[in-house]
């Protein structure tokens, strides 16, 4: 038996308070870590854009998503690795914050980043390789901590490049043989060939069996979420 440092009443077990102050504490510390959630959601990179519906101004987490359907679907699946298709204005970037937004008040690390700005990251780490040779391991590394990596505008919006191929090969390699153990969200308006676009032609099989392996993809349209294959199915027509 031990006392509660907290009310003095005498319990059996490990820890500082009893059963009783032991919920308290941790209702105190739950209310606590939810008041800096927007901190939070700013500090994942979530565009500020995305916080709030623009019909109400409430947040999106308690008023709703702004497409309801795709956020619905992107929270089911959640503890998938995704790969997300759709044309602009679909709601895939929205529909993607908004799942985050809830992970992030449920304690999950994530960030959330368009490829460019990857990309530019990326191209850093480059430059230190010829003074350090652990750079590139390092610029891997700096995932290690997340539970969710949000990958935005991975097609058409950053020039094609073998700096560009080399990286998402490396980082679907890395997640494909379980070296990082978040998951992944991408999301473009993928097309045909955006995939071997993506991670090289060179790399058209190994990226696509580990795709198909390891992602969940899908085709967002203003009514609806439909799953596609990228390997070996027969390719939907306008689709990766």
């Amino acid at each position: 038996m031990q006392s509660c440092i907290k009310c003095g009443n005498q319990f059996e077990g490990n820890g500082w308070y009893c059963p009783f102050c032991q919920e308290a504490e941790d209702r105190r510390e739950e209310a606590e870590y939810q008041k800096h959630v927007p901190e939070y959601i700013t500090e994942a990179g979530i565009p500020d854009g995305y916080h709030y519906r623009r019909d109400n101004g409430q947040s999106v987490v308690d008023g709703g998503a702004i497409v309801q359907h795709a956020a619905d679907w992107i929270w089911e699946h959640r503890n998938n690795n995704l790969l997300i298709s759709g044309a602009t204005g679909a709601g895939k970037s929205t529909s993607m914050c908004y799942a985050a937004m809830k992970l992030i008040a449920a304690h999950k690390r994530v960030r959330f980043v368009k490829l460019q700005r990857l990309m530019c990251e990326w191209s850093e780490a480059r430059l230190m390789m010829s003074d350090n040779v652990y750079s590139e391991q390092e610029f891997f590394q700096r995932f290690q901590k997340l539970d969710y990596l949000i990958l935005d505008e991975v097609v058409g919006k950053v020039k094609d490049s073998d700096s560009r191929r080399e990286m998402m090969f490396e980082l679907l390699d890395e997640i494909a043989s379980g070296e990082l153990k978040m998951r992944l969200w991408m999301a473009g308006n993928f097309r045909k060939n955006s995939i071997d676009a993506l991670f090289g032609e060179e790399n058209r099989e190994p990226s696509r069996r580990r795709i198909e392996e390891n992602f969940v993809c899908a085709g967002i349209t203003e009514n609806s979420v439909e799953i596609f294959h990228v390997w070996p199915q027969a390719e939907p027509q306008n689709k990766a």
